[in-house]
């Protein structure tokens, strides 16, 4: 499956993405699994259009994160499961597994393999580099430097660790002391079972009213976690690529936007933040009427309803159990501890930190911003860094970032909806992608010249239609020459769809036309024609008068 396509002078690479049969592998004596799923790249001399050929190819085992092309070299991101089938797996290249000894572990994760591979497209020469730490979600790359960010959730091994440390200090003693010993080992699991050995121990209600009291405790210290964002650097050459090391923030990132370096020395995120606080419950099962000393006398009688279906009938079969089979049968199983994170969106909010690239430590941060809001929308122009949140209006925040030991709001706007994605245009102008209600694409401009007192100068609303632009920023095509922004739309009530083209001449958005192509997920310009793309083919436009030239379907 086609993943991704580059195109540097007269070479084109493709990017693709294949699955087939597991492996296991033997390196350096030690036994592997090989993942079955690879990315492929080949790169083609395409300096005849009508006979391309392939000058090189190379295969990485993992699956495609994504991608970037940057000075004639191609850097790919990729994962890979540090375990497949239960078992340790290795990154393979070109069918050969590389040695544990050239895995880079960055943080304190070992749940993937991130490889990066950089390929020089001029040679075909190429270099690769694997680290170990958690899955990576999204890149970010500047002149020098690629940023891997991963995700780290916050699960139910975090709600353990803070249940059996207060459990621990209620109970004190020697179990204590054991749950303790074994927490501080990083031995959750075994600190768990000691506590169900301990509850098991006890009496019955007993145990039952200790869970009880761990639970109010934990409501009352209001220990909260939150998921964080870790930021892995690398330096990049060419093909050389160095690991740096990395960083870590709250909340979790929203797109490639929310990630931006700020004069080649800092680095500024944009984080939405759910805050959890961790609860408790004792498993078990309870018998009425269960007698728990001596030999039971009574008789048990048993209802079970009996259904068939196909009959459209019920029926009841009564059980009786003796008490020398009950007193054996109505054994009560012991507690079990279960704890939990739960999310408290009434505390989330977004925050903005700024990170020194240097010593990767955090120099700056503005939090709870929008609180139970979170961000849509993020794009830094000049020493602004814009951001969208939205829960019920549409807060457009304008931040100062020109001291990053103290980013400042300057200013907000809020209007109904929201944008999903901003693109700056001369003239201090910011325009807005988003929705409007269910259904409803609403292209907006911004007037940002003052921070302090933005406005909304014009808006357009193309109505009960959908746009893949809302969710990938390469739909979007502007036009500065023409002073026209090309969005792909599609109806949802009606068959069909096209190429929007919506006019920003004199600061005043209007919708000259749809372009007809059902289908189109991209649209560019060469020169005077226009063209739109979609799966069955490609639709060229005069880019002047905007009527169709020509229609080339694949096949």
């Amino acid at each position: 499956v086609a993943k991704g396509l580059f195109l540097d002078g007269w070479r084109l690479v493709v990017v693709s993405e294949s699955s087939g049969p597991f492996k296991i592998l033997s390196v350096d004596g030690l036994s592997f699994s090989c993942y079955n799923v690879d990315v492929t790249v080949r790169v083609f001399d395409v300096s005849n259009p009508r006979s391309p050929t392939m000058v090189g190819e190379v295969r990485v085992s993992g699956g495609l994160v994504d991608g970037r092309l940057y000075n004639g070299t191609v850097y790919l991101v990729i994962n890979q499961p540090a375990l497949v089938q239960g078992a340790p797996s290795i990154p393979v290249v070109d069918r050969v597994p590389i040695t544990p000894r050239a895995v880079i572990p960055l943080g304190d994760e070992t749940e993937r393999y991130v490889t990066v591979l950089a390929l020089r497209v001029g040679d075909v020469a190429y270099n690769v580099v694997s680290i170990l730490g958690g899955p990576a979600t999204r890149i970010y790359m500047s002149y020098d430097r690629l940023y891997v960010t991963s995700t780290k959730r916050v699960g139910v091994t975090e709600a353990y660790t803070i249940a059996l440390r207060e459990l621990a200090s209620i109970v004190g003693g020697e179990w204590g002391s054991r749950i303790v010993e074994e927490l501080q080992r990083g031995n959750v699991r075994k600190a768990l079972d000691i506590a169900n050995e301990m509850l098991s121990s006890m009496n019955r209600e007993e145990a039952i009213k200790l869970v009880e009291r761990l639970r109010a405790k934990l409501k009352a210290s209001n220990v909260t976690l939150t998921d964080r964002t870790v930021i892995s650097v690398l330096g990049v050459n060419g093909i050389d690529i160095k690991p740096v090391g990395s960083t870590e923030v709250k909340g979790v990132l929203l797109d490639q936007f929310a990630v931006e370096e700020y004069k080649g020395r800092y680095l500024i995120i944009a984080t939405t933040t759910s805050n959890y606080t961790v609860d408790v419950t004792s498993y078990h099962i309870g018998i009425e009427g269960v007698i728990r000393g001596g030999t039971p006398t009574n008789t048990t009688v048993l209802t079970i309803m009996v259904c068939y279906p196909q009959m459209s009938r019920c029926e009841y079969i009564k059980v009786a159990i003796p008490p020398y089979i009950g007193g054996i049968a109505q054994v009560l199983p012991p507690i079990r501890l279960i704890a939990y994170p739960v999310i408290t969106q009434a505390d989330s909010g977004n925050s903005v930190y700024i990170v020194d690239v240097e010593t990767l430590k955090l120099v700056g941060s503005l939090e709870k911003l929008a609180p139970g809001e979170r961000v849509y929308a993020a794009r830094l122009v000049k020493d602004v860094f814009f951001l969208v949140t939205f829960r019920t209006v549409d807060p457009l925040f304008a931040i100062d970032v020109s001291d990053p030991s103290n980013p400042r709001v300057l200013g907000f706007l809020k209007i109904p909806g929201f944008s999903e994605y901003l693109h700056p245009l001369p003239g201090d102008m910011l325009l807005g992608i988003g929705l409007s209600g269910w259904s409803v694409i609403k292209i907006s401009l911004f007037n940002v010249s003052n921070p302090a007192s933005m406005s909304e100068v014009s808006s357009v609303e193309i109505v009960e239609a959908t746009s893949v632009a809302l969710s990938d920023h390469h739909a979007v095509t502007v036009d500065l020459d023409y002073k026209n922004v090309y969005i792909p739309i599609q109806m949802i009530r009606k068959a069909g769809g096209g190429v929007a083209v919506v006019s920003f001449e004199g600061n005043k958005l209007k919708v000259v036309t749809v372009l007809p192509h059902p289908g189109a997920t991209r649209s560019i310009y060469i020169g005077r024609e226009l063209y739109t793309v979609s799966q069955w083919g490609i639709v060229v436009f005069d880019i002047e008068d905007l009527k169709e030239v020509a229609v080339i379907k694949f096949q």
